[in-house]
């Protein structure tokens, strides 16, 4: 029993590392959201127009910050994949489909004056957003499902990430107060479930060390 205890006592530190390593790039892709998206006012300009309408500094940022928080949600989706033994290829290869689709969104330039390329670059950003929710929607209802204690909250954060959303777009007309809606929304989430889903693992684990250790005796 030492073995399997010592087993458990690596397998515990490694995956808090994990969490604290993802839960510290969430953090980072937060607070360089809520930077980048009020670097002009969110109210009168889109993520897109502020990467792409001023200057060259700004379109930089804009390719930085969709290649940093592209593969900060790709990252922490699949670590909460990892902690609830969750191995649907179809999703984990959505997901980073997605994360493609936002970096090229930014890197696709979208001016008046490039009319085909600005429809590419519309089509891309509507492809992120289809693709991540294909691979993480039916994730949170399968949590959802398998931890009833948490299909309150988690009905309650999916209303509030894509319809909140939806309702921004159509309230502010495609400014960037409905993107960053979704972006900090969504990252708070991925938040929450990566502390709750850990410490929901670390009780599994000492509960099945106790029953092993209690045949054992």
């Amino acid at each position: 029993m030492d073995d399997l205890k010592r087993k458990m006592e690596i397998s515990y530190i490694k995956d808090r590392k994990k969490r604290i390593l993802v839960m510290s790039y969430l953090l980072i892709a937060l607070i360089f959201t809520i930077i980048y998206g009020t670097l002009q006012s969110p109210f009168e300009y889109n993520l897109s127009n502020i990467g792409n309408g001023f200057s060259i500094q700004n379109r930089i940022l804009f390719i930085v910050w969709a290649s940093y928080t592209g593969f900060t949600l790709s990252s922490s989706i699949f670590f909460l994949f990892y902690l609830e033994n969750y191995k649907n290829q179809r999703h984990y290869s959505y997901i980073s489909i997605s994360v493609i689709f936002l970096v090229l969104t930014a890197v696709i330039p979208s001016t008046s004056d490039l009319l085909f390329w600005s429809w590419i670059h519309v089509i891309a950003a509507g492809l992120f957003g289809l693709f991540i929710t294909l691979g993480f929607y039916p994730f949170a209802m399968y949590i959802a499902n398998e931890n009833k204690h948490l299909k309150r909250v988690i009905y309650i954060w999916i209303s509030v990430i894509w319809l909140g959303s939806i309702l921004s777009y159509f309230m502010f007309v495609n400014k960037g107060i409905f993107e960053i809606w979704f972006f900090i929304a969504f990252i708070v989430f991925l938040l929450y479930l990566s502390l709750i889903l850990y410490e929901k693992n670390i009780l599994i684990q000492n509960y099945q060390y106790y029953e092993k250790n209690k045949f054992s005796d």
